[in-house]
């Protein structure tokens, strides 16, 4: 899996090539955000309906949230670390998520 493997490349271009796909990644999380807001609703209202089950629920919403937050912050430490690499690959320092992910299309 991507976030939460250690191939951080072992040049320049495998690590630029590496962070393209680091934030492809970080777009479709981003864009699961929506669904991921929704299902943590439907279980608050859920729990309002099915009242024999409300720790249960409670439980899996408090899971889901706590697994989301993992894989966003596992993430943000891949692109950082991707960031570290390309450091010392000799590239240029980009902190800035847009700017980097407009210096890797321009270089496409």
């Amino acid at each position: 899996m991507l976030i939460s493997g250690d191939n951080f490349g072992r040049d320049l271009p495998s690590v630029q090539n590496l962070q393209k796909k680091q934030l492809h990644f970080e777009t479709e999380l981003e864009s699961h955000t929506e669904r991921v807001d929704s299902l943590k609703s439907r279980g608050e209202d859920l729990k309002d309906v099915v009242l024999s089950a409300v720790d249960k629920i409670q439980e899996r919403c408090a899971r889901l949230q706590r697994l989301w937050e993992e894989l966003n912050k596992a993430s943000d430490i891949r692109f950082e670390l991707l960031l570290e690499y390309i450091i010392k690959q000799g590239g240029r320092i980009i902190k800035n998520r847009y700017t980097c992910e407009m210096m890797l299309y321009v270089q496409w």
